[in-house]
């Protein structure tokens, strides 16, 4: 149902929250593939096959510097060559030459090998670990720059006589001044065989460094290459996290959010999802990876190191700038940057060239000036000191007061939370919360009003306004969980007055109806109405709603007299204006009970010129008229009231009640049996849909219809889960579609006492409930489980309940249904009209039409034909064989196959002739890997034997299973146990 009248009863999602598909591993996750960098490996690729060369690799932190290096050194061109790599560290006082030393050592024992001058002697104090292979020191020189240049030779003739190199420093923005101005020396003779691959932050790099030299001074026989990495597209971020979390199914809004997060720069995005997958917030949403709480998110260390040390290098001018930068969190000019500082403007102005000096500002539009990512404003902001922090905000919030209206609520609202000032800040909350939601944001509007509910020491009041609001906001909100503790937290608070109390406990019913909570919604309003003693129309509106019997408790009675006491209290108060909403509600009330008063009660769509309002509570009348029609069996009315939502809703771009009108469509499809591409669709509207009654029909349909193909395990997975769904949000027809599904299995199994027990538990709310017009799927099940048990006097009670329940109802599947129970009855107590009784059953299904349903009548009918006339119970199996297969209910089909050939009956040749499809046979293909897959091997080894994927194997199976009148592997590997017992002299296998 779309939810009983009240404004903005909309509907929102449940997450179903499941654990990623790769393990939470400790560490950080890396992608397998390297991911959009192909150009720039080719460039260091041809570098290292053109030696003598130079590579330089370029970029800011976490860009994806050494991963693309190693990726270089992996390749087939740098096989063969001797790796020397060396790294520079982040040390106040860093050793001479240090990179270039960790990398010598990477000779290692080929030194011995080697044919070195005496020259090399030079190198034994930095190198003890080769001293053995090394000549004997040289002589001391007295001139201390003789004495560095001997030693740089040395290098060079020990790079020069290890044969092909590839010389990996990384990190040279933090080379020591030795370590720089040697390099520029190498770069001008470098060794024929040699490739020098070298990488650096160009903004970390000193003023006075000759590192920015280096690829310009070589020899002429030096190739030289310059790569500059820039961060990732959107794009190239969607392929590099499908590639880290080995899924496809990654949403849009996450990559946006993600990339928005850290400006596409790979390091701090492996580093994002890390964190993510460590704190459980890494979530699958039906089939989709989303993000949850990611404005939470920590920045991850390497990347809050690296700027901490940039921010540590500034002058108190620039630092005092970065800071006010960071504590406005968005691009601010240069006068609100020094206002926030507590900068003079000439300082300011001072400060901000040095800022951007340091490249950690820069200018993102027309004079104003920001971070380049999100995490860069989160790591610079942690590491100011908490007064200071609350200080800035302080003023932050004061300029931006000042600036004429020009600065948003959101703004303001953040500055005065952190600066201390919790009635400011609840002031610019609600205002926040306000403009988000004319903007039709009402998950930005209900975020606002949560955050402004954690300020302490709130006056009542003012608590009791802010949640009011709140309520509202999240009745139109898409992910409302935190809001309802708070609501339900206020409805128990004794400071706040009972007629607030009351409207808090009507909106709280409506946002748990709204979660799928039928019970809990029903609780909440009946709380409500006693308390709205001096708010009539709203107290009218909680009765018409206590009225609605899509809940588990409760009797239709207490339901219609909810409806009638509603319609009293409006008509003591005529002048407010709800009598549209309460008729509507009326009209779908009685209706869903079947009452004929609402047959040809129709109600009336609002006059030309209506409001937006009468227009969403006529979107709102037509689908739940169209949802009570589908479950009665009124298929064609059904369609045309989801003809005029869709009509209504389009014309006022209105499309929150899209995915109950879809899942609608889905339950007539179902039942008239038109089933092409309907488990796709109902796959995807179980992933989409807002509301939990949507995706639960979904679900169901989906399941029904992946039973009928044969795909049993998938089915009965599915529709148990979702039978419970639809029990807690009050679906109780969906309920019974589920139940009839899963009992069906079990009875095709011979698990009788199974099938009773699952079809009398929905049964049984049905009868609880006293709508026997939602009994039209799980009855004739509930009797036939009966009969199997040898319960035939319960089950003829059961038929009998069902008819005096439908006395006076006008509900035609229900109808059709308790024909079909009555002829299961007599079926099952041999009486002699038992044929004629299942012979109108099956008309009466087919008139409305549920061509499903009369299939399965007419084998029953067949079956008990076959005692008396063999002919004409033939000839009834054959009308439902040919049924199920113009259905495509391959499953069916093939169960009745095999009961034909158990009774020896031969099919005649319209089931036999044509193409050889093989029908309820296994194919050549399908017994090879049958008699595989029953001997216990996996579909993988399956696929390695035959040559084929594992998931074409396990089409087969899941083809060949209902053939054999299997339902699971399970049974397969049973049954192949058992025939090899039996096994005929000749040895061939008595399976398939």
């Amino acid at each position: 149902m779309a939810g009983f009248s009240g404004r903005g009863q909309n509907p929102v999602p449940v997450e179903d929250v499941g654990a990623p598909s790769r393990g939470a591993a400790p560490g950080r996750l890396s992608a397998p593939v390297l991911v959009a960098r192909s150009q720039e490996l080719a460039a260091l690729t041809a570098c290292v096959e053109s030696a003598p060369a130079i590579a330089v690799v370029e970029g800011e932190a976490g860009v994806g510097k050494t991963r693309l290096v190693t990726e270089l050194m992996a390749s087939r061109s740098a096989a063969g060559r001797l790796a020397l790599v060396g790294q520079c560290h982040p040390l106040r006082d860093p050793f001479p030459l240090g990179p270039v030393v960790e990398a010598l050592r990477g000779v290692g024992h080929r030194a011995a090998r080697l044919s070195l001058s005496p020259l090399a002697g030079a190198l034994r104090p930095l190198l003890p670990e080769l001293a053995d292979h090394l000549p004997p020191p040289p002589d001391p020189l007295a001139d201390p720059r003789m004495e560095r240049h001997r030693l740089w030779r040395a290098v060079v003739e020990l790079l020069g006589s290890v044969g092909a190199a590839v010389v990996v420093l990384e990190d040279l923005h933090w080379a020591d001044e030795a370590t720089a101005e040697f390099l520029v020396f190498l770069a001008t003779q470098l060794p024929p065989n040699v490739v020098l691959v070298v990488t650096w932050r160009p903004a970390d790099i000193p003023s006075a460094s000759p590192l920015p030299a280096l690829a310009a001074r070589p020899s002429g026989s030096t190739m030289v290459v310059r790569v500059a990495l820039a961060p990732l597209a959107p794009a190239d971020v969607k392929a590099l996290v499908q590639s880290i979390l080995a899924s496809d199914a990654i949403s849009d809004e996450f990559i946006a959010y993600l990339h928005e997060r850290t400006a596409g720069i790979p390091f701090a995005v492996e580093e994002v999802l890390r964190l993510l997958q460590d704190r459980r917030d890494l979530v699958r949403w039906e089939g989709r990876w989303a993000r949850r709480g990611l404005d939470r998110l920590e920045v991850p260390a390497a990347i809050r190191e690296s700027i901490g040390e940039r921010v540590a290098r500034l002058a108190d001018g620039p630092r005092q700038l970065v800071e006010a930068a960071a504590v406005l969190g968005e691009p601010a000019d240069e006068a609100l940057l020094g206002a926030v500082a507590g900068l003079p403007a000439a300082r300011a102005n001072a400060a901000l060239v040095g800022a951007l000096a340091a490249a950690l500002l820069q200018e993102t539009r027309d004079g104003h000036y920001g971070f380049r990512h999100a995490l860069a404003t989160d790591a610079v902001y942690a590491t100011i000191p908490g007064p200071t922090r609350r200080r800035l905000h302080q003023r932050a919030a004061r300029a931006m007061e000042k600036d004429d209206g020009q600065a948003s609520p959101a703004q303001l609202a953040r500055h005065c939370k952190e600066g201390g000032q919790p009635l400011k800040w609840v002031r610019h909350a609600q205002a926040a919360a306000a403009s988000a939601a004319a903007l039709g944001d009402h998950g930005a509007a209900t975020a606002f009003l949560l955050d402004a509910l954690s300020a302490r020491r709130l006056p009542a009041t003012t608590r009791g306004e802010v949640t009011l609001e709140l309520s509202i906001a999240a009745l139109h909100a898409l992910d409302h969980g935190d809001a309802v503790a708070a609501v339900a937290a206020a409805v128990e608070d004794p400071a706040l007055p009972a007629e607030l109390r009351g409207k808090l406990a009507f909106n709280l019913g409506s946002l748990l109806h709204q979660a799928g909570d039928a019970s809990g919604s029903r609780r909440a309003i009946a709380v409500a109405v006693p308390r709205l003693d001096q708010q009539p129309a709203l107290r009218a509106l909680a009765m018409s709603a206590l009225a609605s019997p899509w809940v588990v408790e409760g009797h239709v009675d207490e339901h219609l007299d909810w409806l009638d006491r509603a319609d009293a209290l409006a008509t003591e108060h005529p002048e407010d204006d709800i009598g549209a909403a309460l008729r509507a509600n009326r009209a779908a009330v009685l209706l869903a009970v079947g009452s004929p008063v609402s047959i040809g009660s129709t109600p009336e769509p609002p006059p030309p010129g209506a409001t937006g309002w009468d227009l969403q509570e006529w979107v709102r009348t037509c689908t739940n008229m169209a949802v009570n029609d589908a479950y009665l069996g009124r298929y064609g009315q059904a369609r045309r009231w989801v003809s005029e939502a869709m009509r209504a809703s389009e014309s006022l771009g209105y499309d929150r009640l899209a995915g109950s009108l879809r899942a609608t469509e889905l339950v007539v499809r179902w039942a008239t049996g038109e089933w092409s591409g309907l488990a796709e669709e109902a796959a995807v509207l179980e992933n989409d849909a807002l509301d939990v009654p949507s995706t639960s029909q979904a679900a169901v349909v989906r399941g029904l219809v992946e039973l009928a193909g044969g795909h049993v395990e998938e089915a009965v997975a599915r529709l148990a889960e979702a039978a419970e769904r639809a029990k807690r949000c009050g679906a109780i027809p969906t309920m019974g579609m589920a139940c009839a599904g899963l009992a069906r299995v079990r009875l095709s199994r011979g698990e009788d006492g199974e099938a009773r027990a699952v079809a009398l538990r929905a049964l049984g709310i049905v009868a609880a409930k006293g709508v026997w017009a939602w009994a039209a799927d799980i009855a004739p099940v509930a009797v036939e489980a009966l009969v199997a048990c040898g319960e035939r006097a319960e089950a003829a009670e059961w038929a009998q309940h069902f008819d005096a329940g439908l006395k006076g109802r006008e509900a035609p599947a229900a109808a059709a249904a308790a024909l079909h129970c009555r002829a299961l009855v007599a079926a099952a107590f041999g009486q002699a009209d038992a044929v004629g009784i299942l012979g109108a059953a099956e008309k009466a299904w087919a008139a409305l039409p549920r061509p499903y349903d009369a299939a399965l009548v007419a084998e029953t009918r067949g079956r008990v034909l076959l005692n008396s006339d063999r002919e004409a119970g033939a000839t009834a199996l054959f009308d439902a064989l040919a049924g199920f297969r113009s259905l495509g209910a391959a499953w069916d089909e093939a169960r009745l196959r095999q009961e034909l050939r158990r009774r020896h009956v031969a099919l005649p040749q319209q089931f036999r002739g044509g193409r050889r499809s093989y029908d309820d046979e296994l194919s050549p293909r399908e017994r090879e890997v049958i008699e595989l897959a029953g001997g216990g091997a996996s579909s993988a080894q399956i696929a390695k034997r035959l040559f084929l994927s594992p998931r074409t194997v396990d089409h087969h199976i899941e083809r060949a299973l209902p053939k054999l009148g299997l339902s699971s592997r399970k049974e397969l590997v049973a049954a192949r146990q058992a025939a090899e017992a039996e096994t005929a002299a000749d040895g061939s296998s008595k399976i398939g």
